[in-house]
């Protein structure tokens, strides 16, 4: 069951690799069984240390969950 969720964070860490938007660094959050968010890491593309794959995907579950 939890390995589709890190296979997905690996998709997304290879994705951002790919673009060199920031390193191959990938999160997924999980919430009540469904995928709230999946990105990469975004440091290089937005200039901005917090973008950290975990740091954004925290941020944006935040936004949607409330």
């Amino acid at each position: 069951m939890y390995e589709n969720y890190m296979q997905m964070a690996i998709a997304k860490a290879k994705e951002g690799k790919n673009a060199s938007t920031g390193g191959a660094f990938g999160a997924v959050i999980v919430f009540k069984g469904q995928v709230v968010c999946a990105v990469h890491n975004q440091v290089k593309k937005e200039q901005d240390i917090t973008q950290h794959a975990e740091l954004h995907a925290i941020q944006i579950a935040a936004k949607k969950t409330g």
